[in-house]
């Protein structure tokens, strides 16, 4: 093969890696967009934040509102603090899913994050949250 031919395969494979890359991210852009993910369907029913419908305006599609509850815990994996931190950071002050981005560790099974001090936050109840019975979610 010539020099001028692996160039090319070169570039060929870049761009296509590149464009693979870019489709990644704008899928799990339009992800997020939507309703909230199974796992954070999951940290409200273990009240962990709470999920609430925010209603569309000018005839636009209708959010979510996720509010921190309550830091992790020991038994907290690294997927759930990797939500908790994308959600929140360290402003822990409730936000739009529109705005939340899936978290890296949470699609790649690892994790960390902020939320390691086993602190807690109140409780306020309501939204898509446990609510004692084990049959919250966002549906």
């Amino acid at each position: 093969m010539t020099d001028a031919a692996q160039v090319a395969l070169a570039i060929v494979i870049g761009v296509s890696l590149l464009a693979g890359i870019v489709a990644v991210i704008v899928v799990v852009g339009v992800r997020a967009s939507r309703r909230p993910s199974a796992a954070v369907q999951d940290l409200a029913r273990r009240g962990f934040v709470r999920i609430d419908p925010v209603p569309p305006t000018d005839g636009g599609r209708g959010d979510w509102l996720v509010t921190p509850l309550r830091r992790a815990d020991a038994k907290t994996d690294g997927p759930d603090r990797a939500w908790l931190d994308a959600m929140f950071g360290r402003r822990r002050e409730p936000v739009l899913w529109s705005a939340v981005a899936v978290p890296y560790a949470a699609l790649h099974g690892d994790g960390g994050g902020v939320y390691s001090d086993g602190g807690g936050w109140a409780d306020s109840g309501g939204g898509c949250d446990s609510g004692g019975d084990g049959g919250g979610g966002c549906d």
